[in-house]
């Protein structure tokens, strides 16, 4: 029996972006603690590591095949032709690089997008970083994962040999039939046919559903008629820029323990400090409300699978109000409520609909492009609790790296690692080319916020 493996909706949205030439690529960037005496057999080595790995990991063994009309959503399909050595490559720095000319390598490596005619991955390793040290970058299509797996996934392929199951060989699977595609087609459109139509059997639950989905999307659409927008929200070129900030992880806890706060909260706060500088420093004055547009996971506690299942919550930041424990404390009260509220906009059931007409899918997409409502898009994933070991050597950090989209020019990516909390800050280029002052405006905050964080943040 031929299995089909169709794309989601939103799987298959991310692969549109890729028409507009902005890459919908997330990953991660791995600093290891010393260097290797052979780069070509370290390669070799790191080839033969994440090869091992692939056993547990089928979707990066599969590529995406696009179907005639008719028959549905795009496909993942087994591979034929699947070579280690296509995804796994090295990239040398000159001698004289410092560790900080990684975060330019890692924005050449992002610019370009992941090769659609192959498994929508690869993995670089980076060697002549200072210190002796090397970086493994890590490449992953949107479509694939989102950030809690994409960083499960991550960590498979970087774990030790010894910590996963020896895979079993396969033959690559047989691609189905247009008979069978279309015949599928029927069957899964008929089938969400059937849970649309499955909440008629509790009317009541059902309309309060409706006024609630018709609440948010009238919220959603009045806030963005009432803001005037900032200089945060432009088109999108096609040039980034990466700047990294590296706190600890107790400290921050630390800090949100005072108030009842989250380290999310605080991440949050640190964010607006950033957008409140940044405006500061172009002399615009913030004369409404500015937002985050915050990752939630709508996954189980231990579902790692790589599948996109996040939705988006809105945050006020407050960035107006200038004393950070202050806003700490609003934000930390408005995440509260937001999540007491399952305030996961239902909009998201609505873009995962196959029968959402074409027409409607391109206006969210055109929407996204000129919208003044969400300033910045904040996602923090947990990352490994104990140190990792790759090749024989420890990991020191892990960088998280997340896509600039719509007309949002400035976006972070945070993730523990350890007892660090590694913030990633990516920006457009040509829009955000005073992002130095968003970063200081986040160190400036976390150091205000308490005793335990002054003086600890540091800018790489």
């Amino acid at each position: 029996m031929v299995v089909i493996e169709r794309m989601t909706v939103r799987e298959a949205g991310y692969l549109r972006l890729e028409r507009t030439g902005i890459p919908a690529t997330i990953g991660w960037a791995a600093v290891l603690d010393r260097s290797f005496d052979d780069p070509r057999e370290t390669l070799e080595a790191l080839r033969c590591a994440v090869g091992h790995q692939l056993g547990g990991l089928p979707r990066l063994r599969q590529r995406v095949k696009a179907l005639r009309p008719g028959l549905g959503l795009p496909i993942w399909i087994d591979d034929p032709d699947f070579r280690i050595a296509r995804h796994v490559h090295a990239v040398a720095l000159s001698e004289t690089a410092a560790e900080r000319d990684l975060e330019h390598v890692v924005e050449e490596l992002f610019a370009t997008p992941v090769d659609l005619s192959k498994p929508l991955w690869d993995l670089w390793l980076v060697t002549g970083l200072s210190q002796q040290r090397v970086a493994i970058v890590f490449r992953l299509h949107h479509a694939v994962a989102d950030g809690i797996a994409a960083a499960a996934i991550a960590t498979a392929l970087l774990a030790p040999a010894a910590e996963v199951a020896r895979p079993q060989s396969r033959q690559p699977r047989l691609e189905p039939s247009a008979a069978a595609l279309l015949v599928d087609n029927v069957r899964w459109r008929l089938s969400t046919l059937a849970a649309v139509a499955r909440p008629a059997r509790h009317p009541l639950r059902t309309v309060r559903r409706a006024v609630e989905l018709a609440m948010q999307l009238r919220d959603l659409w009045s806030r963005n008629r009432g803001t005037s927008g900032t200089s945060l929200n432009r088109p999108l070129g096609r040039s980034r820029r990466l700047a990294v900030v590296d706190v600890p992880l107790s400290a921050v806890k630390a800090v949100g323990h005072q108030v009842g706060a989250t380290v999310n909260d605080v991440l949050l706060t640190a964010v607006a400090g950033g957008l409140r500088g940044l405006l500061e420093a172009r002399g615009e004055p913030i004369t409404g409300p500015l937002h985050a547009s915050e990752g939630v996971s709508l996954r189980s506690a231990d579902d790692t699978s790589a599948s996109n299942q996040a939705g988006g919550m809105l945050v006020p930041l407050h960035a107006d109000v200038s004393d950070p424990m202050q806003r700490l404390r609003r934000i930390a009260e408005a995440t509260r409520a937001l999540k007491a509220a399952h305030a996961t906009p239902a909009v998201v059931g609505i873009l995962d609909s196959p029968f959402l007409p074409a027409a409607l899918t391109s206006f969210f997409e055109r929407r996204l492009r000129s919208q003044t409502l969400v300033q910045t898009y904040v996602a923090n994933v947990p990352g490994p609790t104990q140190p990792l070991l790759v090749l024989g050597t420890s990991l020191r950090r892990l960088i998280p790296i997340v896509p600039l989209m719509g007309n949002v020019t400035v976006v972070v990516g945070a993730a523990s690692y350890v007892d660090r909390l590694v913030i990633g800050v990516r920006s457009d280029a040509a829009a955000v080319p005073d992002v130095g002052a968003f970063v200081d405006g986040m160190q400036a905050t976390l150091n205000r916020l308490g005793a335990g964080v002054k003086d600890l943040a540091s800018r790489t």
